[in-house]
């Protein structure tokens, strides 16, 4: 197994992508440190991945706050002594005319899909950089280019791409790899929900494209 005696955390991992890449990581041999703020979700995904012979543990966390990532980090280094891998996949999705969309909105999102990232990354940062590990960025075609009706989102995710691209030329000769990977159109998770512009939740309708990437979490 590729990545046997190596650990990972991935963050909003209780469902959809991040469920998906943390047990891809277990199946190959690396030990899944599973995030999200739900507790029984993230519970259920434990159960589950534990069930299928993965060595993971849960540690739930905001990861727009600063102290919660540094818990997330604390709590993974006291268990397993090290961290190789960072999936930086927590996030939400915002649907809504710009003209509509409450300030706070923006906030909300940015405060996840940006700061989130950058909060995990540089508390866990010095202890991949001497596993000589690896970051990466879950993003989507929101980071390259502007979609109607999901500003907050794509503001979000274009910003990412600059940290990313920032963090990669800085730790270029360090022996550590960054990576950022834009997601297409992706089956969705039918428990995934997104923020209106009045901040209103609403479950996310079903896509039937038949484009849609898929893979069984």
């Amino acid at each position: 197994m590729k990545l046997k005696d190596k650990v990972a955390i991935v963050t909003g991992s209780s469902m959809g992508i991040g469920r998906a890449i943390a047990r891809r990581l277990g199946e190959e041999g690396a030990t899944v440190v599973l995030n999200g703020r739900d507790t029984a979700k993230l519970a259920r995904t434990h159960f589950q991945l534990s069930e299928s012979g993965i060595e993971a543990d849960s540690f739930p966390a905001d990861i727009s706050s600063p102290e919660d990532c540094r818990q997330l980090i604390v709590h993974t280094l006291r268990k397993y002594g090290r961290i190789d891998i960072l999936i930086n996949n927590a996030g939400i999705s915002s649907k809504g005319f710009f003209e509509d969309t409450h300030p706070e909105i923006f906030q909300q999102v940015v405060d996840v899909n940006l700061l989130g990232s950058l909060y995990a990354t540089r508390e866990a940062l010095p202890h991949i950089k001497a596993s000589k590990g690896h970051i990466l960025f879950i993003s989507s075609l929101a980071g390259l280019r502007g979609i109607p009706f999901q500003c907050p989102y794509c503001l979000s995710k274009m910003a990412q791409t600059a940290l990313a691209e920032s963090l990669r030329a800085e730790l270029y000769q360090k022996g550590t790899h960054v990576g950022i990977i834009y997601v297409g159109i992706t089956k969705n998770d039918p428990e995934k929900r997104i923020i209106f512009s009045d901040g209103s939740w609403k479950s996310l309708p079903e896509r039937n494209h038949p484009f849609a990437a898929t893979r069984t979490g």
